[in-house]
């Protein structure tokens, strides 16, 4: 089973339908957020946790736990940014391979690929079921793509 993880004010910033709700509040953004990508969880089959990150504590939140919509949310402590605890969450899993990172921000996809994880840009959540079907079948398991690469350094010197 996947864990999807989205860096909650990045998406919000990246997608023009959630970004508008920011004119209203910040907790109305977050909000359409946590509804946003439930519905796309349930379009999109997703049988995993989704966990939506964002930076600081809300007050507006706290007496709800931490979960909008049905979807787990966690607000970090004022001195820790999103970014280093998605970062630990997937260094921290048992199974990164399995964790799907949602985040066009640079040092958390850097980091996050090279604990193991799945790092897809905003955009994955904006393709429709048919559109990632075909993208799922273009990619390739890691030990195929090692082999190739082996072949690829033997066969130019490498």
């Amino acid at each position: 089973m996947s864990q999807l993880i989205l860096d909650g004010y990045n998406v919000i910033h990246k997608i023009p339908e959630l970004r508008q709700h920011l004119d209203k509040s910040l907790g109305d953004a977050r909000m359409a957020l946590a509804s946003f990508v439930l519905t796309w969880g349930r379009t999109h089959s997703h049988q995993g946790k989704i966990t939506i990150v964002f930076d600081g504590r809300d007050t507006v939140c706290s007496n709800a736990g931490n979960n909008l919509c049905g979807v787990s949310c966690i607000f970090t402590k004022t001195k820790q940014e999103a970014d280093d605890r998605i970062i630990a969450m997937v260094r921290n899993s048992p199974n990164s391979k399995d964790t799907i990172v949602i985040s066009d921000d640079n040092y958390i996809t850097n980091n996050c690929k090279a604990h193991g994880a799945q790092v897809k840009s905003t955009g994955f959540l904006l393709q429709s079921n048919t559109q990632q079907a075909t993208q799922d079948d273009k990619t390739i398991d890691s030990k195929t793509e090692h082999e190739i690469n082996e072949w690829l350094k033997k066969e130019y010197g490498i």
